[in-house]
């Protein structure tokens, strides 16, 4: 069976298809799929962790500089005629992310790939993880481990990369915000 991450593939999905060998899903996780039915059947799971690795990387890079730069807020001011109105030639410029401190929470395969593309902007960059990565890890993304209050107290920008899990779950709360710098 080949499925998408909006199938759900529960218990009735899979008691229907008397002849089913194997699952697999078209997406990174596979929250949709009723893992432990399907192994109580000795049905295989397959999925693509791997897939969006860098594309997630990138786009969330891409948030990062368009929140500190403004560029959509500068885009819809320029497309409503505004742009006129605008007192500072530095007003919608942004801030400058060479120097700042991103805070990556989970250095995992897309925690390591958005680190990587911050050492080309100059950017400081701290990390937790439940387990601190290698040594090598850590010199290749340039990333330094923090304590989680650390992290929220250093970070200029946090970005967050764990699996949802039932502890990850309401990990971003306000309590963590009001930890933050």
């Amino acid at each position: 069976m080949i499925c998408f991450p909006y199938d759900t593939i529960d218990k009735d999905v899979i008691d229907s298809a008397k002849k089913l060998r194997a699952i697999s899903t078209f997406s990174v996780g596979y929250d949709q799929i009723d893992v432990k039915h399907a192994k109580k059947k000795k049905i295989r799971i397959g999925y693509t962790p791997e897939v969006l690795t860098e594309a997630t990387a990138d786009l969330t890079f891409s948030l990062i500089l368009d929140l500190l730069r403004r560029v959509t807020e500068g885009d819809r001011i320029t497309r409503k005629g505004d742009w006129k109105q605008i007192y500072g030639a530095y007003d919608y410029v942004g801030v400058d992310l060479a120097g700042k401190t991103l805070g990556i929470l989970g250095l995992g395969r897309i925690g390591q790939a958005v680190a990587k593309r911050a050492a080309g902007f100059g950017v400081n960059v701290i990390y937790h993880n439940r387990k601190r990565a290698s040594r090598k890890i850590e010199s290749l993304t340039h990333a330094k481990f923090e304590s989680i209050n650390g992290l929220l107290r250093k970070s200029d920008v946090i970005s967050v990369h764990v699996p949802y899990t039932k502890q990850t779950h309401q990990l971003v709360d306000m309590k963590f915000f009001k930890k933050m710098k």
